[in-house]
């Protein structure tokens, strides 16, 4: 059987959960599960630790660069410190769970119904002061704030709620951060059927598939995050022998797409396959990565991209200087149809002085030149297109150009970098590219000093 490696990037995103007590789900969130419920969630926002987070992000780069490791690090820690500040109130007020649930319009992309369980006045405000502070519609009932729009908050108090023992017994108490149960309803189990379809025309689906997705009880998914990280998926069914047979399918899947790769590197793949062994447990059938099996699997190409983003974010936040510098020269030449373009980077940096707020000109301007990517100031170079506008035929100005990044003493041919023409486009083309453009244009591509 070939199964894509959805079923894997699924499995990554999910579960942790040792066998502790049950967290018994609030009446204040029972209220509004009915038969047509598809999924009840449950975060717990007392496992939130940036710095946890930011420790174990730091110790899966361990073959990074420490001045690399230190500054994606240290790009993480804000973001992280914001969550935690804006939650600050939220949980010293007492509310410690975050509830959502989930029905047939969720399958149409629709957001879950959020309730927050609230006991007293101080919970309630909050919550409702934090939903407000971010613009979102929710109302408070019978001591539960909800989260959602009008239209779906009405429907939530037309609920008729309904005893559902896999929701309500399904939750335990432990170190998972986040926990989902599905319980596939006649809705649900079509659509499974309708992929299973689906997926039958690309390639072979075993018969005894269509039985597995009709006898499935509950998947039951949960994520906990560092110190200790541990991701889960648990497939329950009537009996142990379609559990076995539920166990023999996903290695089959795991396998195809250790052979197909599906787009993912080769090595993760194949260590993914290893980590990804199904177990069988009486009827249930779980598929666990631990703290372990995530570093081995996924250390080295979460620390890649979590390099690559921040390239990716000092990029484009130097393409936006780059633009406002550009956006400065532009206006000046719109003032006058007989303006000569800056002769030098000096002209252009008196240009931009011009727009930059009145009583905050020096640090505006040492801003915008500041290239994120490198550090310098400035770290970017002018090339005068022409010497006046209107010597340059419209239908060539994205063929020249105006402002770049100024590349690395050392940098090779290789090495990429943000280029503004004088169309107002920008583009990240190889230093190779760049010193082309000068040679025709007739400008010396300028470096940053060693």
């Amino acid at each position: 059987m070939h199964m894509r490696t959805s079923l894997v990037a699924l499995v990554l995103g999910l579960l942790a959960c040792c066998l502790p007590a049950r967290a018994d789900v609030p009446e204040a969130v029972r209220r509004y599960i009915d038969e047509s419920t598809i999924a009840v969630g449950r975060l717990d926002l007392g496992r939130f630790d940036p710095d946890a987070l930011t420790d174990y992000a730091a110790s899966l780069m361990a073959d990074v660069p420490e001045e690399q490791r230190q500054e994606v690090v240290a790009q993480m820690r804000p973001g992280l410190e914001q969550v935690q500040a804006t939650l600050g109130p939220v949980r010293e007020s007492g509310v410690s769970e975050v509830w959502l649930v989930l029905g047939p319009s969720s399958m149409q992309g629709a957001p879950p119904l959020v309730v927050v369980p609230v006991a007293n006045a101080d919970q309630e405000k909050a919550v409702s002061d934090l939903l407000a502070s971010f613009d979102e519609d929710f109302q408070v009932i019978e001591g539960a704030v909800l989260m959602g729009s009008t239209r779906a908050i009405e429907a939530a108090q037309a609920t008729r709620p309904v005893e559902r023992p896999s929701f309500d017994e399904g939750f335990v108490a432990g170190n998972a951060a986040v926990q989902v149960i599905f319980e596939p309803t006649p809705i649900l189990r079509i659509a499974g059927q309708a992929a299973l379809r689906q997926l039958g025309q690309e390639q072979q689906v075993p018969p005894e598939a269509s039985a597995l997705v009709d006898a499935l009880q509950t998947i039951k998914v949960s994520v906990a995050i560092p110190p200790e990280p541990e991701a889960q998926i648990a497939f329950s069914f009537p009996d142990a022998a379609s559990a076995q047979q539920a166990a023999e399918l996903l290695r089959q899947g795991v396998q195809a797409a250790q052979a197909d790769g599906g787009g993912l590197p080769p090595d993760l793949t194949k260590q993914l396959a290893g980590a990804l062994e199904p177990k069988v447990e009486g009827h249930t059938v779980t598929l666990t990565l631990d703290d372990r099996e995530i570093r081995q699997t996924l250390g080295k190409p979460l620390a890649a991209a979590m390099v690559e983003g921040r390239e990716r974010a000092l990029q484009i936040k130097s393409a936006s200087n780059l633009r406002m510098i550009g956006q400065a020269v532009f206006l000046a030449l719109a003032e006058d149809p007989q303006a000569s373009y800056p002769v030098d980077m000096s002209e252009v940096v008196k240009i931009v002085g011009t727009i930059a707020p009145e009583g905050n000109q020096d640090a505006t301007v040492r801003d915008l030149l500041t290239n994120p990517r490198t550090g310098a100031n400035p770290g970017y170079a002018y090339a005068r297109p022409a010497a006046r506008r209107q010597d340059v035929e419209a239908a060539n100005l994205h063929t020249l150009v105006m402002l770049y990044e100024r590349p690395p003493a050392d940098a090779a041919g290789d090495y990429s970098l943000n280029i503004l023409f004088a169309d107002g486009h920008i583009e990240f083309r190889g230093l190779s590219e760049l010193e082309e453009l000068a040679g025709r244009q007739g400008f010396a591509v300028q470096r940053l000093d060693k």
